[in-house]
């Protein structure tokens, strides 16, 4: 007998499949209606992405798929879709962030920058992918662009997290040893009209862990010189 969970989950899958079913039938139909292709290639790569136990129990409910057979149906909207390639391009960004494919998922967003360039949110996912992929200074670079944005008042950028991309900044900031950029960009989350209490009591305990480890960080770029409050005894 199945726990209501796994009911809910064969509810759940067999709604999929049955969209599977009708987009699939479309496209042995007409092979180059390529949007048709977006639908089973989400299902094929979410099938195939389960962990395997979840693979061996789905598998004899009739249920299969091939993640690296669904990401090369969602490319091939992307390339040569018509109403469905824009989405087919943001489930690619998503699809190779889960992939680890950073640079992939970087030529797949820049794209719609370049067709939504009133829409914050794309140019904010580009840095934000710079950040997972571990390039720091490029993820900077990045939002250093869409602050400009803002102060150049550009359409649509109005709606950007401010006090979110300042915290962003400050924390990249830190990481990189830049402990003043990284305050000045901490103090700057609270001034912003959108900031949420609990993001600036984050960036307030940052602020204070930062200015305390200061003196640490300069007596370590300086060993010769005696620390505050530490007696040096005379010879």
């Amino acid at each position: 007998m199945l726990f209501r969970s796994e009911q809910s989950l064969f509810s759940t899958l067999g709604t999929a499949r049955k969209a599977n079913d009708y987009h699939s039938q479309l496209i042995e139909s007409n092979p180059t209606f390529y949007d048709a292709y977006l639908v089973p290639g989400l299902y094929d790569f979410l099938l195939g992405s389960l962990p395997k136990a979840a693979k061996f129990l789905l598998f004899f409910g009739g249920f299969t798929g091939d993640r690296q057979r669904g990401l090369s149906k969602v490319e091939t909207v992307s390339t040569s879709g018509v109403d469905a390639r824009t989405d087919a391009r943001i489930m690619l960004t998503v699809l190779y962030r889960r992939e680890h494919r950073y640079a992939d998922a970087i030529r797949a967003v820049s794209t719609l920058v370049d067709s939504y360039p009133r829409n914050y949110v794309f140019p904010l996912e580009i840095g934000a992918l710079h950040r997972g992929a571990g390039e720091k200074d490029l993820a900077i670079q990045q939002y250093e662009h869409v602050l400009k944005q803002i102060r150049a008042g550009t359409p649509g950028f109005d709606r950007a997290p401010r006090a979110r991309l300042h915290f962003e900044m400050g924390i990249l900031y830190r990481d990189l040893g830049d402990s003043p950029a990284a305050l000045a960009h901490l103090r700057e989350v609270t001034a912003q009209p959108d900031v949420k209490p609990e993001l600036a009591a984050e960036a307030k305990r940052m602020i204070e862990q930062i200015t305390a480890s200061a003196p640490v960080a300069e007596a370590q770029k300086n060993p010769a010189a005696p620390q505050a409050g530490v007696a040096v005894s005379a010879r």
